[in-house]
């Protein structure tokens, strides 16, 4: 996909309102000239398909510039126009010397009031908040050397503050007795409700605990119509697929997004209180008129961790009737997972696959 360069030049007056520093003389200034490179909208069109609208936006973007003590030498904000697969130049005018510079795209200028390179990685969102106008939050830096009356031309990529969970296809494999399978759903429960900039938070909000809309409620099982998801744009879709036993549909396949999860503990069923454990996602079919679930549990299959700008993209073979409750795991064999992982839209090749 051809990468089209934008440069985006502004009047003096302008530049100088959407800062909150201002340069030393310009006799002991040099010139920073930065390139900001969205996450990447290259795919691999043979398991992903196009990014969607959401993936590809650009909303807006801030810059920061920091001194290598850490406090806020420059801060600008752009608004974009929710431009999508572009590639965004600053050019600033910098005091010699030594510089840690970041770019945080889709933030809305929730950046406005940092006054460190601390307090820009340490502030915090929540799930919903990730999404901002249609466009995912990401954050990317460098660091560069500015000398007096020389340009430095750096580069940063952004990378997600999310992970997206891919559904690619379901195969129904139970026997023929069952007859069709209807899915009716696709959802994560367990999901990490906090994060911060820096990907440091210590996790203490959790979203569709147990797979519920509520955890102290057996019955208030998640089903997106009487009871919701929380931050259901991201962690919730409905679906309407009938797949006749022995074949398999890739008409279903969905996005669906959370914070990084590095725990393993999988869930053994619903409790009245909620015990932190690893995020799984859920299929929701309807066989012979019941419903019927099956937790995949990504940490297994991958072995490793739901982390930050990867690509979690599932084929599942369902061989036999799922659980009757999404937080209670089925035995393997009942469901078969082959997950791949990527370093989300770069078109690499797949780290794991099981």
């Amino acid at each position: 996909m051809r990468r089209i360069l934008t440069y985006l030049t502004m009047a003096l007056p302008l530049l100088a309102a959407c800062s909150r520093s201002e340069a030393g003389p310009e006799t002991d200034s040099g010139t920073l000239l930065l390139e900001i490179n969205p996450a990447s909208i290259e795919v691999k069109a043979s398991e992903y398909g196009e990014l969607t609208e959401l993936e590809r936006t650009v909303n807006d973007y801030e810059v920061f510039v920091f001194n290598t003590d850490g406090s806020l030498s420059r801060h600008l904000y752009r608004q974009t126009g929710g431009e999508v697969g572009k590639t965004y130049q600053e050019s600033l005018s910098l005091p010699a010397g030594e510089f840690r510079i970041y770019a945080l795209l889709n933030g809305s200028g929730m950046g406005s009031k940092v006054e460190s390179e601390d307090e820009l990685l340490g502030l915090e969102i929540g799930l919903a908040e990730s999404n901002s106008r249609s466009g995912l939050l990401q954050l990317g830096s460098t660091s560069a050397s500015v000398s007096m009356g020389e340009g430095t031309s750096v580069e940063i990529r952004a990378l997600r503050i999310v992970a997206r969970l891919h559904l690619d296809s379901v195969r129904n494999n139970l026997p023929a007795a069952y007859n069709d399978v209807q899915v009716t759903g696709f959802m994560l429960i367990n999901v990490v409700g906090n994060e911060n900039l820096g990907c440091s938070a210590i996790h203490s909000k959790w979203l569709n605990r147990y797979g519920r809309s509520t955890v102290g409620n057996r019955n208030s099982i998640i089903d997106g119509e009487n009871y919701k998801a929380s931050a259901s744009a991201l962690t919730w879709k409905t679906l309407s697929e009938k797949i006749p036993t022995g074949e398999a549909s890739s008409a279903l396949a969905t996005n669906l997004y959370c914070f990084r999860n590095t725990l393993t503990n999988l869930p053994s069923g619903w409790k009245p209180e909620f015990e932190d454990c690893a995020t799984v996602a859920v299929l929701i079919t309807s066989i012979n008129g019941t419903t019927y679930y099956y937790p995949v549990r990504i940490n297994e299959y991958i072995e490793g961790a739901i982390l930050p700008n990867y690509s979690y993209s599932m084929s599942l073979t369902l061989n036999n009737i799922g659980s009757k409750d999404p937080c209670e795991m089925i035995q393997l064999g009942d469901l078969n997972a082959s997950i791949s992982v990527d370093s989300w839209g770069d078109g690499g090749n797949a780290d794991y696959k099981y």
